[in-house]
């Protein structure tokens, strides 16, 4: 847990420096550093824990094993994975028809989020989705849906602003944002 909460703090610094030093970079760029920050500020002020996800010795993404995460969870939320399901719909859908309707909607809302446990994460998420998930992150199955567990409420409200859950076209537009982020601190060397 240390090791990730000195990561974000890493990510953080990473990102703001990126965000000074981003003179002919393109303005979706820098909304999505900014988004980026923001993110990570609610991962990182989130109940305490997340999963467990802790860099790896020699590790040179910054954000550690969040670093593979994030960009697979925002691809399946932006509705991008490689199979027919996914979406931030798709998840909110799932969560309505397994009884965890309010979960979800405390998560869109303004309010405080909800949490939600790594069995739950199974009731969220099909098994090729966590399948999917953990072939494009590298994390094995439990510290997978720990960390899902932890980061999912975060993102989700990142990404429904406001209290409402945008079009799949927008959802699409600020993970894409978020993704090209994370791409350019993780290509940046600590």
């Amino acid at each position: 847990m240390d090791d990730l909460l000195k990561d974000l703090g890493n990510v953080e610094r990473a990102v703001s420096s990126q965000g000074s030093s981003t003179q002919g970079t393109s303005t979706q760029g820098v909304a999505g550093l900014g988004q980026l920050q923001q993110l990570l500020g609610g991962l990182g002020g989130s109940s305490g824990s997340l999963g467990g996800l802790t860099s790896g010795a020699g590790s040179t993404n910054p954000l550690g094993a969040l670093g593979t995460l994030l960009p697979a969870i925002l691809g399946m939320l932006g509705g991008q994975s490689g199979g027919s399901q996914g979406g931030l719909n798709q998840v909110l859908g799932t969560m309505q028809a397994n009884g965890l309707g309010g979960v979800a909607q405390s998560w869109i809302g303004n309010g405080a989020s909800q949490a939600i446990t790594p069995s739950q994460v199974e009731q969220v998420l099909s098994s090729s989705q966590l399948s999917e998930l953990a072939a494009k992150s590298g994390l094995p199955p439990d510290q997978l849906k720990s960390g899902l567990a932890s980061i999912l409420p975060n993102i989700v409200n990142h990404l429904s602003p406001n209290g409402s859950v945008p079009n799949a076209g927008e959802v699409q537009q600020v993970t894409g944002q978020l993704q090209q982020a994370l791409a350019s601190i993780g290509a940046a060397k600590p």
